[in-house]
């Protein structure tokens, strides 16, 4: 590899945050904190803040009895709703959960 490929290489790093220590896009299923950071531009800091007052919508699952992850799609779709309060966002994803399909009714037998 010659200098300027490796400073190429030390340059899109810096640019993806792998020396910083940030993860680059996750395009797995959970998202670590990290990931989260990395995708709303909020600083680790500052989404712990906003998890414990009630700020950030999807609620983390723990894996192995200490690690936190988040489902991709949900903060995803947290951010297309506007990124609303925990309540708001939990009242929305319960409502759209009891929210017939799309062309469908409730009982498809029609009684």
């Amino acid at each position: 590899m010659s200098e300027t490929d490796a400073t190429a290489e030390t340059a899109l790093s810096a640019l993806l945050g792998e020396t910083r220590g940030i993860s680059p896009p996750a395009d797995s299923m959970f998202w670590t904190l990290d990931d989260v950071a990395y995708h709303t531009r909020l600083s680790v800091k500052t989404l712990r803040r906003m998890l414990a007052s009630g700020r950030f919508g999807p609620r983390p699952v723990v894996i192995g009895g200490r690690g936190q992850r988040f489902f991709r799609e949900e903060v995803l779709a947290w951010l297309r709703a506007g990124c609303p309060r925990r309540a708001d966002w939990e009242i929305e994803r319960q409502a759209e959960q009891n929210r017939p399909a799309k062309g469908r009714t409730k009982n498809p037998i029609g009684g």
